[in-house]
């Protein structure tokens, strides 16, 4: 463990608690920062693999999944600072294969079943994840969530799809009818897709350039990209996933898989690999306003509206996130109650599928990273996760 003061009581338990997840075989290796006021710590226990060891380093490298939906919130609230794109207009002009759309008349209809769309899809709509396609609350199987999985185009499941590039992506996705009315319903995955792609259209560039000029650069975040080069994969961990029994690894990807090589779809919902103390650089610039050592990427109103509760009542029914506790701002969950002894209610940040997580909790003015090599399945946070939080709010 590496840092500056604050309690070293607190932080000597923190990695005591770690390493027991660890040892326990709960996951295998994990990294971590951590930063509240002017004061940072990181840390790391295990493996980067399960069958030889390889320590994990404070810079290790990890898949972050949905971590990765934040940053192109982040980019695409910048154009809406710049008056490029604004939040309440249709997407139509810088996406066309989404406009006029046909909506099925109920989520689980045949796909010949449908009705206009009400209005057009906004810029709004895609940063709530109300664009009206993605993931169904526990798995369940629609014709329309199959078609999109047949078409290559669906929310990824575990951020391994193979997906055509961004131009053929949406081609496919024109071809097939919304599931709900654009800003009914909250639905994960393919609204942070199209956001992705409208941001590279509205840069002129790809969506990795647009990141990289927009957020990594100007915060430091030099360990984050969409793939990983040979000089850095020796950072980078393998991807496991508990098997049926609960007790063994099942390999999903490894160090020279997937993230290997340069993706033809660059996913602005799932597809970044980073690196702990890289992701607590940009939850500290949303936690201090929109800044951080000494440049700006949001404005103080862009920073408080991305993270505000935009759905009203409604709550997001997935597995990553407790049910019924957390609404949605703009490319962030925000939390509507605690989880347990820690997290605030107004706390907001992101959950990982790959086995991360990342939230900020302005009432500690508090920032926290974690990150593991095992994917969750949970319908709650892992314990792991939860007793993160508990540690560090203390």
């Amino acid at each position: 463990m590496t840092g500056l003061g604050l309690s070293e009581i607190v932080m000597a338990r923190l990695s005591d608690v770690l390493d027991g997840h660890v040892r326990s075989g709960d996951v295998p290796g994990l990294a971590w920062s951590v930063s509240r006021g002017a004061q940072t710590w990181s840390g790391a226990s295990g493996s980067l693999h399960a069958d030889r060891f390889e320590p994990v380093l404070t810079n290790s490298l990890f898949r972050i999944a949905e971590l990765t939906e934040p940053l192109t919130a982040v980019a695409a609230l910048q154009l809406v600072e710049e008056c490029v794109v604004r939040l309440d207009d249709p997407i139509d002009e810088l996406i066309p294969e989404l406009a006029d759309r046909r909506v099925l008349v109920h989520p689980e209809a045949p796909l010949h079943r449908t009705v206009p769309a009400r209005r057009a899809i906004t810029v709004r709509d895609l940063l709530t994840n109300r664009m009206g396609l993605g993931g169904a609350p526990d798995g369940v199987s629609t014709p329309v969530l199959d078609a999109l999985h047949g078409f290559g185009v669906g929310p990824a499941r575990d951020g391994l799809e193979r997906s055509p590039e961004a131009d053929e992506w949406l081609h496919r996705l024109g071809t097939l009818p919304l599931a709900s009315q654009p800003g009914d319903r909250w639905l994960a995955g393919t609204s942070a897709e199209v956001l992705g792609v409208l941001v590279a259209r509205a840069c002129g560039t790809t969506l990795g350039r647009a990141l990289q000029a927009r957020v990594l650069e100007r915060l430091g975040m030099a360990d984050t990209g969409f793939w990983v080069p040979a000089e850095r994969r020796l950072r980078l961990g393998s991807c496991y996933r508990r098997g049926c029994t609960g007790d063994a690894l099942d390999l999903i990807d490894p160090p020279g898989g997937r993230w290997s090589h340069p993706p033809l779809f660059e996913s602005g919902g799932v597809g970044l690999v980073s690196t702990a103390p890289d992701l607590l650089r940009f939850a500290t610039a949303l936690r201090t306003d929109g800044r951080c050592g000494g440049h700006r990427v949001l404005s103080w109103s862009a920073v408080r509206s991305m993270t505000t509760d935009q759905l009203d009542h409604e709550t997001i029914p997935t597995s990553e996130i407790e049910a019924g506790r957390c609404g949605w701002g703009l490319g962030v969950a925000v939390r509507r109650a605690r989880l347990g002894l820690a997290l605030s209610p107004g706390s907001y940040g992101s959950v990982s599928s790959f086995g991360g997580c990342w939230w900020n909790d302005p009432e500690l003015d508090l920032s926290g990273v974690l990150l593991t090599t095992c994917a969750w399945d949970a319908p709650s946070l892992p314990a792991v996760c939860q007793d993160f939080w508990t540690c560090i709010s203390a």
